[in-house]
């Protein structure tokens, strides 16, 4: 009826169209690509591209008129069988509407056809698929007192079919005076061929999963249980608990702040927080060992005094400078000793104070 949903109106053909082509060309052939495997947003109504209309001249009464054109490829094999356009009318204008579809195809045969629906779900007219001889076409139709939104199908019209196509859209305003007043009690409009049910819009809060609309939709996110393994749920963490879990960011005011001198892994405010560095420690050589080229030199300083193996040190004269050749890394390292080797002689080194310093 007239006061069907233009969703339910204008999907009842093409989807009874796909179902049949679909079984025979499963029948026939079981590597057919289906119609729609490469389709676009366009490929529905609701994602009909728009034909930009260009004013024309007014006529002699003011008469508007306007005109546009709209190009794209169909192709059955490649799976973008269908396009659909939108021609919005100017506003509160009824008039004349021609339309042409013209196209080239890859080989001579192949054929193009479009229907067109009003914003009602009405359909308008028809271009029907005709066998070509040649690998040009051409189809024309002009509707009559139509007015606000026109829906155009544009497809390759069997299996096999595909052609580069322009769509020439011209409008020319009626005058009011020869305008058909619309009675709708004398429009007799048949009832739609019976289909199979549209299923419903999925339900978030009731998934069925027998329910096509329901693929890839998730339940809202519970927040005083989120499950990890819904999307919905993803940054979302339950109430802080007792005790306290440290991965739980909700549990973080429940820590103690963290403590640089002693870093407790267990608790979530050290994560990233590092000991300060060390400070700079003052020794004295109290042993001295040469082997070949170089001088092993042991100080008084140690893991007691906080020394690791690794450190700089450097060896300093009475003024406290640094002697040339004078810098070493801590080799080993015991309680209260350390050492490390140098480029000098016993007679420099001996009994002279070191500054070692953490890498």
């Amino acid at each position: 009826m007239l006061g069907n949903s233009l969703d339910a109106r204008l999907l009842r053909p093409a989807l009874l169209f796909t179902a049949i082509t679909a079984v025979l060309a499963l029948a026939a052939c079981p590597k057919n690509v289906p119609q729609d495997k490469a389709t676009g947003e366009d490929g529905k109504y609701k994602g009909a591209k728009p034909v930009e209309l260009t004013p024309g001249t007014p006529g002699p009464a003011g008469e508007v008129s306007a005109e546009g054109e709209a190009k794209g490829i169909v192709t059955y094999p490649g799976g973008d069988r269908v396009d659909w356009k939108l021609i919005e009318l100017p506003e509160g204008k009824a008039g004349t509407v021609k339309l042409k579809l013209s196209w080239v195809a890859p080989r001579p045969g192949l054929d193009l056809s479009f229907d067109v629906w009003n914003e009602w779900g009405r359909k308008l007219d028809g271009a029907k698929p005709k066998r070509q001889k040649k690998a040009k076409g051409t189809k024309k139709m002009t509707l009559e007192n139509v007015k606000g939104k026109l829906y155009v199908e544009v497809y390759a019209s069997n299996r096999g079919d595909a052609g580069k196509y322009k769509l020439a859209v011209e409008f020319a305003e009626t005058p009011i005076a020869v305008v058909e007043v619309f009675d709708p009690s004398k429009l007799d409009v048949p009832d739609p061929p019976k289909l199979a049910a549209v299923p419903p819009p999925c339900d978030p809060n009731a998934i069925d999963k027998n329910n096509p609309e329901c693929k890839g939709v998730n339940p809202p996110c519970d927040p005083a249980k989120p499950d990890p393994a819904n999307p919905n749920c993803s940054g979302v963490y339950p109430p802080c608990g007792n005790p306290p879990d440290p991965n739980n960011p909700n549990c973080l005011a429940m820590f103690p702040d963290c403590d640089p001198m002693a870093i407790d892994p267990k608790n979530p405010k050290c994560k990233g927080v590092k000991p300060p560095p060390a400070k700079p420690t003052d020794g004295r050589i109290i042993n001295v060992q040469i082997e070949g080229d170089q001088t092993t030199i042991v100080i008084d300083k140690g893991k007691k005094d906080g020394v690791e193996r690794g450190w700089k040190g450097v060896v300093l004269d009475s003024n406290g400078r640094e002697l040339p050749n004078g810098s070493f890394v801590v080799l080993t390292v015991r309680e209260r000793q350390c050492s490390g080797k140098v480029k000098l002689t016993r007679d420099t080194v001996n009994g002279k104070k070191v500054q070692l310093t953490p890498p």
